[in-house]
């Protein structure tokens, strides 16, 4: 893998977690998935198809979880691509996430997870496959 690549599976995952909080439409987190891309957090169903997780990214902004209008904010670290040994168009990537947000008018800590992220190479960009998140709030 080149580091062209890298650099762009990485500006994916900021991409996504930005996206993830202050999308202005559900598709446009969506459209950041291959189109049969699996959002999967333990303990949940996974969301499968971009359907899944327009689907997905509502319930989270209903819930005041991230999305328009919310204070929280994935923060995303350590992020480790990992090339797949095989296929020069699939990687793997292991990060960490901090969950922050605004409370009362003060920046809270809301917790942390790891998400393990498969992603792809197609026609020239890269795009999440599935993401799997454990998380411990």
């Amino acid at each position: 893998m080149d580091v062209a690549d890298e650099l762009q599976i990485r500006n994916l995952i900021a991409r996504v977690a930005r996206i993830t909080d202050q999308w202005e439409t559900p598709e446009q987190l969506a459209a950041q998935y291959v189109e049969d891309g699996i959002w999967h957090l333990e303990g949940l169903e996974p969301y499968v198809g971009r359907a899944g997780i327009v689907r997905r990214a509502t319930e989270m902004r209903d819930a005041g979880i991230c999305g328009p209008g919310s204070p929280t904010r994935h923060i995303v670290s350590t992020p480790e691509v990992i090339p797949d040994p095989v296929d020069p168009n699939s990687a793997t990537v292991i990060s960490f996430v901090a969950m922050g947000g605004m409370r009362d008018g003060k920046a809270v800590f809301e917790g942390y997870g790891q998400y393990t992220d498969t992603v792809r190479k197609v026609d020239g960009a890269w795009y999440m496959v599935k993401r799997y998140g454990v998380a411990y709030w």
